[in-house]
């Protein structure tokens, strides 16, 4: 199951789809590191929930970036995948 993005309260947050709920949510940033260098970043929710709920409306898409995926992955079990 692939990564998925929505926009939710003013955060881009990455997780995974389960029915109504994302799984393993992280906040997703891009931060300019320095003039035109972008660096990507990923940290937890306040409190560390395993899941959040979402409302039926709520607009999401696939993550199709390996690099974020990657990050995803490594922010959530450890793992570093070798692309």
């Amino acid at each position: 199951m692939n990564p998925i993005m929505i926009y939710f309260n003013g955060l881009f947050l990455i997780g995974k789809l389960d029915d109504r709920k994302l799984l393993n949510p992280r906040i997703y940033a891009l931060l300019q590191v320095a003039q035109g260098q972008m660096q990507h970043a990923m940290n937890h929710l306040p409190g560390k929930p395993a899941f959040i709920s979402l409302p039926k409306d709520i607009l999401y898409w696939p993550v199709q970036d390996k690099e974020i995926e990657a990050l995803y992955v490594k922010a959530t079990t450890n793992l570093v995948l070798v692309q």
